[in-house]
């Protein structure tokens, strides 16, 4: 009779501890990153609901004046932009004279420095039900030059400085603490003049939008802000992420 032999073939213990070590060692190299854009990417879908929301409520603030414009519907000062936001948004505190009791107490930068948060008792600040806290700042500018636009196109009417979660972290400029400029339209752009900007004419010579000038030096200063202030380096981060498309890829 013949013998068969019985050959069991498999992984030795050796093969199988490579194997498990090989995966360590990517999964310790990918899963930072996997978290790391997954956090960007929840960061800049709460602002964007935060971008939403305000034009929604700029849009009916307009609308039930029957006005074209933020302007015309009332919003002329401090104190109309507290009202304004009174009446289009759930408040739930009114820091309107100490914006530290709403916002952080303070914040950093993405270099890790400390910034001076935000300590103008004259504008109106709200810690919204949402979790956001909006501060406010009315004031007339432009975009082009220092001069005023005829067409109102480029002019702003404010600021908003925006905590897209309150006194939660992270706390960090260009993450969840944003400075935007109010348009008289009631649309959320580029923050007011920082001196970075330019008009980029359109195929043909017609005027164009608003862009800064170096992203690269943009990104630059907003990393590096140290006040949370309009006109102030801060003011930059949004800029960045208009100009990327809504992606936080910083």
């Amino acid at each position: 009779m013949g013998k068969f032999l019985n050959c069991k073939s498999g992984f030795t213990l050796a093969e199988v501890l490579v194997t498990l070590g090989i995966i360590g060692v990517v999964s310790a190299m990918t899963i930072p990153t996997l978290m790391q854009n997954h956090q960007r990417k929840v960061y800049v879908t709460e602002l964007h609901k935060v971008y939403n929301e305000f034009q929604q409520a700029a849009l009916a603030q307009i609308t039930s004046r029957n006005a074209i414009n933020l302007t015309e519907a009332g919003v002329r000062s401090d104190a109309a932009m507290g009202t304004f936001i009174r009446n289009q948004f759930k408040v739930v505190k009114d820091c309107t004279g100490d914006p530290t009791d709403c916002l952080a107490d303070s914040y950093t930068n993405m270099d890790g420095g400390t910034a001076t948060t935000y300590s103008d008792t004259s504008a109106p600040c709200f810690a919204l039900a949402s979790g956001a806290v909006f501060c406010a700042k009315y004031g007339l500018g432009a975009k082009t030059g220092g001069l005023i636009d005829s067409n109102l196109t480029y002019n702003i009417i404010g600021n908003l400085i925006v905590d897209t979660n309150g006194k939660s972290g992270p706390n960090v400029i260009g993450r969840d603490l944003f400075i935007m400029g109010i348009y008289p339209d009631g649309t959320l752009s580029y923050a007011s003049n920082l001196g970075q900007l330019q008009q980029q004419p359109n195929p043909g010579g017609s005027t164009g939008s608003l862009h800064p000038i170096d992203t690269a030096s943009t990104l630059k200063k907003c990393q590096r802000a140290t006040l949370v202030k309009t006109n102030s380096d801060a003011s930059y981060c949004f800029d960045v992420i208009l100009d990327n498309n809504w992606e936080m890829n910083y």
